[in-house]
């Protein structure tokens, strides 16, 4: 078991919700619910450099109209300017399209200088039964059913502290969907290589939590809408 601060965040969202449930509010969780033990954890550790919903410094800049895209945590530096780590989160959902643009908005945070280099991390927590596994949904591939997170996110407990790394190249056409739709809609790129490390993962009760890092390979490509269409045709 790793004693890192990321499994001892998913152990903390894990056991929150588990606790929760236990006073009958499991009902309730959505999202939101998510954010609080992610939220008193960070700051438990990191005070004042915790915020939430920061404004994506990249997408932001690439929208026109209604609420700017945000990222759901970040820690930042002193300085306030550039900053040490970005989180974005989900609770239940197994949409890959959705999981899928969040770590297009965690790689893309490499293109805005002013913000340094922060290491970005994608958290994800639902309710299963015992014998369930996570993000297990797939789709029709030529050769049959196939995996839409099979070498992109690594799963299962034995998997800590392992990383996984995918070309948009390797992908089926399925699968590169929601980066080219994200590259078309921002306008941004996305690295060509793209790099995931399962950075925590726990159980507690119903629910586990697992964390990963995210980011491009050094050196990678990178990748527009165009260029990511091109792969498939």
């Amino acid at each position: 078991m790793l004693e890192t601060e990321n499994q001892h965040l998913a152990e903390a969202v894990s056991s929150w919700l588990h606790y929760k449930s236990l006073t009958g509010l499991n009902g309730l969780f959505n999202e939101a619910s998510m954010a609080v033990p992610i939220a008193e954890f960070l700051a438990a550790k990191h005070g004042a450099e915790i915020e939430s919903e920061r404004r994506h410094p990249v997408m932001g800049a690439k929208t026109n109209s209604g609420r700017p895209p945000q990222i759901d945590f970040v820690r930042l530096k002193r300085s306030k300017r550039t900053w040490h780590a970005a989180y974005e989160c989900k609770f239940k959902t197994t949409s890959y399209y959705s999981i899928a643009t969040d770590i297009c908005r965690l790689v893309s945070l490499s293109q805005e200088a002013s913000v340094g280099k922060p290491r970005s991390y994608f958290v994800y927590a639902t309710e299963l039964g015992k014998a369930d596994t996570i993000l297990t949904n797939s789709f029709q591939g030529e050769s049959g059913l196939q995996s839409y997170y099979e070498g992109i996110l690594l799963r299962d407990m034995d998997s800590l502290g392992k990383e996984s790394s995918f070309s948009l190249s390797g992908l089926h056409k399925t699968q590169l969907q929601p980066f080219r739709a994200f590259c078309k809609k921002t306008k941004l790129s996305v690295p060509s290589t793209i790099k995931t490390r399962l950075e925590g993962y726990s159980e507690s009760g119903k629910f586990t939590t697992a964390i990963w890092e995210v980011r491009g390979v050094s050196g990678s490509k990178q990748l527009r809408s165009k260029e990511i269409k091109a792969l498939y045709e």
